[in-house]
C-alpha cells in the first residue's frame, strides 16, 4: 500500500504538483513527501507549474494582507471619529490646537505670525483654529505662494485664496526654480501665511512653551 501511495506520489511530483498538494491527495504527510520525492527530476512543465503556484500563493497572500490592513484601518478610523466626536472645542482648547499646529510649522522668533505648508488640509484647519481664536483684522492678512515654472500660477492663486479665505491681491507668487526633469504630480505648491501681530504671535510661542514645560517632563 505504502509503495502504491510513493509511486502515485511521484506522477504528481513528476506533474509539478507541490509537497503540499500532494499530501492534501494521499494519505502522507508534507514532510513524508519530502523525503520521498527530493530526488524527483522535473521537467521544465513541472517547473514552470510549480514557479507558477509560489507566485500565486504570493498574490493571494498580498491580497489577503491588503485585506487585513483595510479591516484594520477601518477600524482604527471608527475609534478615531467616536473619539473625535465627543470633544467640546472650546477657546482656550482652540487657542492651545492653533498654539501646537504653530509649534510644528510656523516660524519662531518673529514678530509677526508666519505658518507656512503644503497640505490645504492643515493649512485650513490652522487658520480656522487662527481665527476663531483671537480677534483679528483682516488686512493684516498676507500670504506668498511658492511656486514652480510648470504651475498655472491663476489657477493655483484663486485655489489657495479659497483655501484661506484671503484676497487674492494679498497673495504674491514666488517663482521657484525647476530643472524641468522632475514634476510632481498633484504638488499644489506651499504656501507662507503671515500675520502682522506681535502680540499674537508671542501669545502663540507662549502658549506652545509653557504646554511644553508642564506636560513635557520624563518619567
Amino acid at each position: 500500500m505504502k509503495i502504491e501511495i510513493r509511486k502515485e506520489a511521484i506522477k504528481l511530483r513528476k506533474r509539478g504538483f507541490s509537497f503540499e498538494e500532494i499530501s492534501s491527495l494521499l494519505p502522507v504527510s508534507k514532510s513524508t513527501c519530502s523525503v520521498w520525492l527530493k530526488e524527483v527530476d522535473l521537467s521544465d512543465k513541472a517547473k514552470l507549474r510549480l514557479q507558477k503556484r509560489g507566485l500565486d500563493g504570493r498574490k493571494r497572500g498580498q491580497l489577503s494582507n491588503h485585506n487585513r490592513a483595510l479591516l484594520r484601518d477601518e477600524g482604527i478610523a471608527r475609534q478615531i471619529r467616536a473619539e473625535i466626536s465627543t470633544l467640546d472645542l472650546n477657546k482656550i482648547l482652540l487657542k492651545l490646537l492653533c498654539a501646537m499646529l504653530y509649534w510644528g510649522e510656523g516660524a519662531k522668533g518673529q514678530h509677526r505670525v508666519i505658518f507656512t505648508n503644503s497640505d490645504p488640509l492643515m493649512i485650513r484647519i490652522f487658520l480656522k483654529f487662527f481665527r476663531q481664536s483671537f480677534t483679528l483684522d483682516e488686512s493684516r492678512f498676507q500670504a506668498s505662494l511658492h511656486l514652480h515654472e510648470y504651475h498655472n500660477h491663476d489657477i493655483q492663486k484663486k485655489f489657495w485664496a479659497n483655501i484661506t479665505g484671503i484676497r487674492l491681491q494679498k497673495i504674491s507668487i514666488y517663482k521657484k526654480p525647476n530643472t524641468g526633469l522632475v514634476k510632481r504630480e498633484g504638488y499644489l505648491g506651499c504656501i507662507s501665511i503671515r500675520y502682522n501681530d506681535v502680540n499674537i504671535a508671542h501669545t502663540l510661542e507662549s502658549l506652545y512653551k509653557e504646554f511644553g514645560v508642564k506636560y513635557g517632563g520624563v518619567g
